[in-house]
Order: C-alpha cells, then sequence, then structure tokens
C-alpha cells in the first residue's frame, strides 16, 4: 500500500528520500493497533479529492 506510510511520533528519517521507495504492508487498523497513528502520503486519491498538507514551521 504505497499511500500508507509508518508512525510519525518521534520519527526521523535516517535515509534522503527514504519514503520514495518505501510501500507498507501492514493495513491501517494494524498501525492503529501498534502505534495509535498513521499517517497518508500527500498526493494521495481519497474519493473525488487528493490528500494535501502546507508545513508552516517552514515559512
Amino acid at each position: 500500500r504505497k499511500h500508507i506510510l509508518l508512525p510519525t511520533k518521534f520519527k526521523k528519517p535516517l535515509v534522503k528520500n527514504w519514503n520514495k521507495y518505501y510501500a507498507e504492508y501492514r493495513s491501517i487498523e494494524q498501525l492503529l493497533e501498534i502505534n495509535q497513528e498513521y499517517s497518508l502520503r500527500t498526493g494521495t486519491s481519497i474519493s473525488d479529492y487528493y490528500f494535501i498538507a502546507i508545513d508552516l514551521d517552514d515559512l
């Protein structure tokens, strides 16, 4: 599932562009059970819309 990413709490990537090639094998339900959270890759199609995000920390 290329649109599901790893949990985000206290996570820092060790390899540049790691998420470009990573596809999560666990379901959303499994991630919620393990981590109580999950994240989506930006640009993911959700019904007639797309998931986008703006990082205001960088402004």
